[in-house]
């Protein structure tokens, strides 16, 4: 995934998801039926990672998370004094 596809993807939901913030990738995740000891690794890239990225509803409610190898959709707890 590229950043253009982030933007593509962002112009079809931005009337329900317009605010947008970069976060820290969040490392990947392969479910394994038995644990795997811990290792280092270290990977040489060609190109720039992307961030991770959190699309906002107005009122902070909804979000939804994006980065190279995953997409999710959150919902979080409103503001009390609103």
């Amino acid at each position: 995934m590229r950043s253009v596809h982030f933007g593509l993807f962002w112009q079809r939901v931005r009337d329900q998801f317009p605010n947008t913030e970069e976060r820290p990738t969040l490392a990947s995740i392969v479910e394994q039926a038995t644990p795997l000891p811990v290792e280092l690794r270290f990977e040489v890239q060609e190109t720039l990672l992307l961030p991770r990225l959190w699309l906002l509803n107005s009122a902070g409610t909804e979000m939804i998370q994006i980065q190279n190898d995953r997409l999710s959709k959150n919902w979080r707890e409103g503001d009390e004094n609103e």
